[in-house]
């Protein structure tokens, strides 16, 4: 007969722990197809950023030169060439503002009404004609009856000013010419202005000047710092404010460790305080010292860097001999 079965028989099996996964069952996480756009995006972002900042300044340079070097006309409408007598053509070479004076190159044409056509096929002036500068310190120009378009060079005083030299980048300067032609029997002659400009770190803008007499034509001239050089400017006070606070911090660092006197970072400390000298005279049209420009940044630069290197060196210095006095007093173990 069968027995009936025990109590311990009825209990059920332990529970086994459950086997591991060998390495070649496991299942390999799925990525996302998300992960692999985001350096994508991110690079295509910065070459989208790049392309815009490339174009901008692209842009830029091209409308400084589109203004900077054009010429303009004062005087005469062109379209009256019968009427028109004498061109006077005026090309700024340079603005000394050391002098206060403009080098200034004045070529003198005449116009249809006043030319006359040699055999060689040359145009000369028909008649004598004398030109006047209204403005002060000049000479009485005499244009020959039979001669050619001449070429002179003046130097033009600057007769105002919205402040001095030392208000660089900012500073704005100004003068006025005009011009009055007559002939040898006192008949006044209608005269166009064109005007350009070569100096490269100044911006010129001509205006036309609204003068007495209604046979002369003027030019208002206003001087002003050019695009590119009121940038360049300003960057070069910001990064001289940048390495400032980049040296003060990492005197901060080196004071707070306490790990003594760190030579290449002290070096690196005195190089850029002799750097931002050199930086500063590299700054475009050389400003005087005490310019607008070292008020803001360079003195302030100067002084903080000096100080920064200071302190640093003081408290590695305090440092060192702290390690040192320390060390004096510990013995060997025999």
């Amino acid at each position: 007969m069968l027995s009936a079965p025990r109590e311990t028989d009825l209990v059920d099996d332990p529970p086994r722990p459950a086997d591991k996964p060998s390495k070649m069952s496991r299942k390999i996480p799925q990525t996302s197809g998300r992960l692999w756009l985001r350096p994508a995006l991110a690079y295509t972002a910065s070459a989208v950023v790049l392309a815009v900042l490339i174009a901008a300044g692209v842009w830029l340079y091209t409308n400084e030169g589109v203004s900077h070097q054009g010429r303009k006309w004062a005087g005469v409408a062109l379209a009256d060439r019968a009427r028109m007598s004498l061109y006077a053509f005026v090309k700024v070479q340079k603005v000394d503002l050391g002098d206060q004076q403009l080098v200034v190159n004045l070529t003198l044409e005449p116009a249809k009404g006043l030319a006359k056509e040699t055999r060689t096929g040359d145009e000369v002036f028909a008649q004598d004609v004398r030109l006047k500068g209204t403005y002060r310190d000049t000479e009485t120009i005499l244009l020959t009856k039979g001669s050619s378009a001449q070429n002179r060079q003046y130097r033009l005083p600057i007769i105002f000013g919205s402040g001095p030299i030392s208000d660089y980048p900012f500073d704005e300067y100004g003068t006025v010419i005009t011009w009055t032609a007559s002939t040898s029997d006192g008949n006044q002659l209608p005269v166009a202005t064109s005007f350009e400009s070569a100096d490269p770190f100044l911006a010129i803008d001509p205006i036309v000047y609204d003068s007495d007499d209604p046979e002369s034509v003027g030019l208002r001239l206003q001087i002003s710092r050019s695009r590119s050089t009121l940038i360049l400017a300003c960057f070069m006070m910001v990064a001289m404010w940048a390495l400032a606070i980049a040296v003060l911090a990492g005197a901060r660092v080196l004071v707070r460790r306490h790990e003594g006197l760190i030579w290449p970072a002290l070096g690196w400390m005195a190089a850029t305080l002799f750097a931002l000298v050199g930086f500063r005279n590299a700054a475009p049209g050389s400003p005087p010292i005490g310019s607008l420009m070292d008020y803001a940044a360079f003195f302030w630069a100067e002084g903080i860097i000096a100080a920064s290197l200071t302190w640093a060196a003081m408290v590695g210095f305090r440092d060192e001999q702290r390690k040192l006095g320390h060390s004096n007093w510990v013995r060997p173990v025999r």
